[in-house]
């Protein structure tokens, strides 16, 4: 129904029938009258005529009844979710000049009532899912507006549920909304937000979301009022390498595993150490791990130290540790690893230790591990090597630990191993070696240890290892050197083991031992010595083990031995030495004294007698006589 404004405007010819009464009139026509002009009056009546133009321009102007020309629903689109659901449309009818008509009342009806329904107040309920087109009508103008009624949603499904991530890394969320129906909701957007922006960032309208920082958080998706959630862990880049580790060396098992595999950092993780959230220390020697090193150990790209020593880990070493560029520290030893050392390890350029002692490692060294110009420690022994020691190995001329013994390794020792100047350690006892010493290893003036035992070392001892003055142990025993001991040797003042058991040396034991007063080892032991024991051994103060045995000597035992108070160990059997042990001797603690195999004897008397029943190990010969003798 709808209802025309008022209409109060006079027509032209009211106000001129009203204001302007024609008559015709004479020439001179009464005051006020018009006079519509003839001809022969037209200069008399220019004036009048004016007016009456005047008039019927003012009549033109008059106000002419408006005409709706449209209508305006707002909103223009509605959407209801749910039968039962409400809303009120407002019109706006505007006339032929744009001027808003009030007053009216417009007609509202449905296209489709079994969707939306509308009273004459613009109350639209839904009555059922689907699109309806509301229009409002006014005279011949005609306003429509769209009612969209969609089903409830029921819920709102997030893929992935669940997801891991590495800093840095993102991952897409979709989300789907289904109606109480069951059906998909078609062409849903979802507004994407995250519980902890800290450790994750999502993209508001595109659900992809990056890792910031370790730890969870929960992707949420909001479709039209209702929300779906997924998990989100971000982890550290090393942490997949972590677990791997954990899973092939039966981590459930180790010996120390608190925080391992669960959602705390990894820096949380007992023994691992790190710098942000990269890994740069693992030390987990010692910890039972048992089983293969997995090849994804490779991919702690910021590791500098790897720790995993004295453990049962077997099979290969993965060549994938060569991709640990900043690796400073591997460490091996003590399992049972067998196969060759990876030819990539040559690619560790900052690499200073290398510890791979005591396995079960094949093949000969590669040569690319002598261009790790920064290693400083080379440890090798107790494997099953093969092959000649390089003389390439001199390249690594910051090396000061070179321990290669208990191996397989044949041939001469390289002369050039006497260019490593900062040399510490050389240790290439228990292998195959043969030829001479080199007399140029008494240019390592930094060396402290040199050990050579247990090979088929041949010639004499050089006398310019008596010019190794830093030197703590020299160990030659079991070989096949002959000639005298230098007793440039007794220039060893820093000197604390000398081990040349077992040899063909020959001659006499050079006084100059003496002066060595830091001994506390000395093994002369099974070789063809002669001559007499020199009382300067007795100088000898810190000496707590002395082994003369097997020898050729002769002559009495020096009291002056006596004086070595630290002595828990003397060994003198087998050889021709005669007459009385010296009475002094009871002043020694012994643990061990060995004399049989000589003409010795011990004093008769009851000091003496106790003194010697008081050694825990004693092996020995007859009490003397009353002549001294046995």
């Amino acid at each position: 129904m709808r209802t025309r404004p008022r209409n109060t405007s006079t027509t032209c010819e009211e106000k001129l029938e009203k204001n302007i009464p024609a008559r015709r009139a004479g020439a001179d026509g009464e005051a006020g009258s018009i006079i519509f002009p003839t001809r022969q009056s037209a200069a008399r009546s220019r004036i009048p005529s004016v007016l009456v133009l005047l008039a019927l321009l003012a009549c033109a102007e008059s106000p002419t009844e408006p005409v709706a020309t449209s209508v305006t629903i707002m909103p223009r689109v509605l959407a209801m979710v749910g039968v039962g659901a409400g809303a009120t449309l407002v019109a706006e009818v505007r006339d032929q000049n744009g001027r808003i008509m009030t007053g009216v009342r417009v007609l509202w009806t449905s296209s489709n009532t079994s969707v939306a329904t509308v009273d004459s107040r613009g109350e639209v309920t839904a009555t059922g899912y689907g699109h309806a087109v509301i229009n409002a009508t006014y005279e011949a103008a005609v306003g429509a507006a769209a009612a969209i009624v969609e089903q409830p949603i029921r819920s709102v499904i997030v893929v992935p549920t669940n997801d891991t991530v590495v800093v840095g890394d993102s991952v897409r969320y979709r989300a789907y909304a289904i109606y109480e129906n069951g059906d998909t909701v078609p062409n849903a957007e979802p507004v994407w937000s995250t519980s902890d922006p800290v450790l994750v960032s999502v993209e508001a309208g595109t659900g992809l979301a990056t890792g910031k920082g370790e730890g969870k958080a929960t992707i949420t998706a909001t479709i039209r009022g209702t929300d779906g959630s997924a998990g989100i862990k971000v982890v550290s880049p090393d942490w997949a390498a972590l677990v791997a580790l954990y899973r092939a060396t039966d981590g459930d098992n180790w010996d120390r595993n608190q925080g391992w595999l669960t959602d705390a950092p990894i820096g949380q993780w007992i023994d691992v150490t790190t710098d942000g959230d990269r890994v740069i220390s693992l030390e987990l020697w010692d910890n039972n791990l048992n089983g293969p090193i997995p090849p994804e150990i490779g991919n702690l790209s910021e590791v500098f130290h790897l720790y995993l020593s004295d453990n049962g880990l077997t099979g290969p070493i993965p060549a994938s540790l060569g991709k640990l560029r900043n690796l400073v520290t591997l460490m091996l030893s003590s399992n049972d690893l067998t196969g060759r050392i990876p030819v990539e390890l040559g690619n560790l350029h900052r690499l200073r230790t290398l510890s791979l002692w005591f396995n079960n490692l094949t093949g000969t060294i590669p040569a690319s591990i002598f261009r790790l110009q920064e290693l400083e420690g080379l440890h090798l022994t107790g494997n099953n090597l093969t092959g000649s020691i390089p003389a390439a190995i001199s390249n690594l001329t910051k090396l000061r630990w070179l321990h290669l013994s208990s191996n397989d390794f044949s041939g001469p020792i390289p002369v050039e191993l006497s260019s490593m100047t900062r040399l510490y350690n050389l240790s290439l006892g228990g292998n195959d070696l043969t030829g001479p010493i080199p007399p140029e290893l008494g240019r390592l003036s930094e060396l402290g240890t040199l050990s050579l035992g247990g090979n088929a070392l041949a010639g004499p001892i050089p006398p310019e290892l008596g010019e190794l003055s830093g030197l703590r142990s020299l160990d030659l025993r079991d070989n096949d050197l002959t000639g005298r001991i230098p007793p440039e040797l007794g220039n060893l003042g820093s000197l604390q083991y000398l081990g040349l058991i077992n040899n063909y040396l020959s001659g006499s034991i050079p006084a100059e031992l003496g002066d060595l007063y830091s001994l506390t080892g000395l093994g002369l032991d099974g070789n063809n010595l002669t001559g007499s024991i020199p009382p300067e051994l007795g100088n000898l103060r810190n000496l707590g083990y002395l082994g003369l045995q097997r020898n050729e000597l002769m002559g009495t035992l020096p009291p002056e031995l006596a004086n070595l108070r630290e002595l828990k160990t003397l060994y003198v059997d087998g050889n021709g030495l005669t007459g009385r042990i010296p009475q002094e001797f009871i002043n020694l603690q012994l643990d061990s004294f060995q004399w049989n195999g000589t003409q010795l004897c011990a004093p008769a008397n009851g000091v003496f007698q106790a003194w010697l029943r008081s050694i825990p190990q004693q092996r020995g010969g007859a009490t003397c006589s009353s002549t001294g003798g046995p």
